[in-house]
């Protein structure tokens, strides 16, 4: 019933997968995924291999990643664990 950049959103995504915003972390490619964490107080991942016209790294996010075997040592490192 939601979209984003409403935090609601993001909120009942990780709620109905039986997570915590604390735990939580948003990975997406856009400035909306960008507004979307930061509104519902979670870190935010991109990758730089998305649909963004602005190069990911302008975005303003916690992390970029380049590959996904980046995602879990990063996750381990700064996240989550």
């Amino acid at each position: 019933p939601f979209s984003k950049p409403d935090r609601r959103m993001l909120d009942l995504a990780i709620s109905e997968a039986g997570g915590q915003n604390n735990r939580s972390v948003l990975i997406g490619d856009s400035s909306t995924d960008v507004a979307t964490a930061r509104a519902a107080e979670v870190p935010v991942i991109l990758v730089d291999f998305g649909y963004t016209a602005t190069p990911a790294r302008e975005l303003g996010a916690d992390h970029v990643l380049s590959e996904w075997h980046e995602l879990w040592p990063l996750l381990e490192k700064r996240f989550l664990l």
